[in-house]
């Protein structure tokens, strides 16, 4: 089986096929890691979700 590597920001935010499959599997799975996440997912994404949590701070102050 193979699986994209991604940061741990995104792992925890998406699910994941790979790690549905090995939960339910009783059968050995050889899981072969594609390639490195990109710049967007490596910065931009953790960029983003931490623009918005700082707008919804200043919005709650206010």
């Amino acid at each position: 089986m193979s699986t994209a590597r991604k940061n741990s920001l995104t792992r925890m935010l998406e699910a994941s096929v790979t790690n549905r499959v090995l939960e339910l599997t009783s059968v050995p799975v050889e899981v072969v890691a594609g390639d490195a996440v990109s710049n967007l997912e490596r910065y931009g994404i953790p960029v983003g979700i931490g623009g918005v949590l700082g707008l919804l701070l200043l919005a709650a102050a206010d």
